[in-house]
């Protein structure tokens, strides 16, 4: 599993991690010394970002031992990386790669729990991820997700088209439902979905054209019923939940049959607990 980063993202963490020298490892005279660094998961998890923490390794001249690809889940006490080289480099990178690990790591633990518990209800309900991230982390957030098991909802604006009500309040309801198969048209290679709050909202947009609906902020006792009727008249038509979806409702949500779930949860919550041991070598 793998995302793109060029060499300079990497090259400016480990700059602003040690802009010039590592001024303990300089006063304490270790230089040159050789050691061994292991970095222990303190928790099961499903570990990410070990992949970027070897290509940190690989600037810095240390050698990578052993390493558990990103989406694998561990237990307590088990070692997910294992870098050698000079205490100078296994410093630089320390702390760097601890954060990456830890990080996303929860990330990609959050998004694998609610993964199983919806799919353990509704199989065929997926977990979309927002776009909550972190200016300047997509690429990262969106491999914690897909490491975790999860998709993303939308990985900008120039992907998909989605209409919420900061775009409803510029046009009528009815100036939107006759857009909808020039959009259809002109968009062709697009799926069309629009933010809803209602029953009567969506079937209205759904008969126009639309291919799907996404509701927000609606109870999973009133959405179950509105799925089963959207359902009913609409084979074709998608469904999808948002809104305060987190690993205490999901199940609730996903079991009223919609196609997908929305949520940014997996993005609030502690770092994977992972140790970081240090040897000579």
């Amino acid at each position: 599993m793998s995302v793109f980063l060029p060499r300079s993202e990497l090259e400016k963490w480990l700059l602003e991690d040690v802009p010039s020298l590592d001024l303990t490892v300089e006063l304490l005279g270790l230089k040159g010394k050789r050691g061994r660094l292991r970095f222990v998961a303190r928790q099961a998890g499903i570990i990410c970002s070990t992949e970027e923490v070897e290509r940190l390794a690989g600037l810095c001249g240390v050698a990578v031992e052993q390493a558990v690809p990103s989406g694998t889940k561990v237990n307590e006490g088990e070692v997910i990386l294992t870098l050698r080289g000079s205490s100078e480099d296994l410093h630089r990178i320390w702390k760097v790669g601890a954060n990456l690990l830890e990080y996303y790591s929860g990330v990609a633990t959050r998004t694998s729990e609610l993964v199983s518990k919806a799919k353990a209800v509704n199989p065929n309900a997926e977990i979309l991820a927002t776009r909550k991230h972190i200016p300047g982390t997509k690429a990262l957030a969106v491999k914690a997700v897909r490491a975790g098991g999860g998709w993303p909802h939308r990985l900008g604006l120039s992907e998909t088209v989605l209409i919420f009500e900061q775009h409803r309040v510029f046009l009528s309801n009815e100036e939107i439902r006759h857009q909808l198969q020039a959009l259809k048209t002109v968009a062709v290679e697009k799926k069309i979905f629009l933010e809803v709050a209602t029953l009567e909202e969506a079937r209205a947009f759904l008969a126009a054209g639309a291919h799907g609906a996404q509701f927000d902020k609606v109870r999973p006792e009133v959405l179950g019923e509105y799925v089963g009727r959207l359902k009913a008249e609409f084979p074709a038509g998608l469904v999808l939940a948002a809104g305060g979806i987190r690993a205490e409702n999901v199940a609730a949500f996903a079991a009223t049959g919609v196609d997908g779930l929305v949520t940014s949860s997996m993005d609030h919550g502690p770092p994977l607990d992972i140790g970081a041991k240090m040897e000579p070598a």
